[in-house]
């Protein structure tokens, strides 16, 4: 990604700050119609505790009545 020389702790922190806003984001109310959505899933490898596990992970892409998109879970 182009980034070196950053120490643990700035990864840690910023990993830290982008959970937060996707936590926010992920939690916040969706008002309104939104009569279309478009699904889709893949699955992913992730590493709990040292282990190699695969994970299904969903999107849902949502239009308005008003033309406007969200990401919804």
């Amino acid at each position: 990604m182009g980034l070196v020389g950053l120490s643990k702790g700035t990864v840690s922190k910023r990993c830290k700050d982008i959970g937060e806003r996707v936590g926010a984001f992920r939690n916040r109310p969706l008002a309104g119609e939104w009569p279309f959505v478009r699904l889709d899933g893949t699955c992913l490898k992730q590493r709990p505790g040292g282990r190699i596990v695969s994970v299904a992970a969903t999107i849902a892409v949502a239009s308005n009545t008003e033309s406007g998109r969200e990401i919804i879970r």
